[in-house]
């Protein structure tokens, strides 16, 4: 089990501006079970990626607002790695 990062990074293609800082990177910490029915009590599968992102990287709803679509693609993709066993 010691091959589970505990924390993953995305470079942004698109860097974004928010509370007057320019964000390049994010990092993810790994979910918990409180992120997972947060999750689960969201309206749509959007809002239910908006939330987790901003949540695991520590950032304001702002963020996914501002978010390039390839930059939300990349993230969702980290979020749904942390859902399996192994980090891939």
């Amino acid at each position: 089990m010691n091959d589970i990062a505990k924390t993953t990074k995305l470079t942004l293609s698109v860097p974004v501006q928010i509370e007057g800082k320019t964000i390049t990177e994010l990092t993810f910490r790994r979910m918990k079970g409180r992120d997972v029915k947060a999750v689960e009590r969201t309206a749509n599968p959007i809002d239910g990626a908006a939330h987790l992102i901003c949540e695991l990287t520590g950032n304001p709803p702002e963020l996914f607002d501002e978010m390039d679509a390839a930059d939300i693609e990349a993230a969702t993709e980290i979020v749904e790695g942390f859902m399996s066993r192994k980090a891939r």
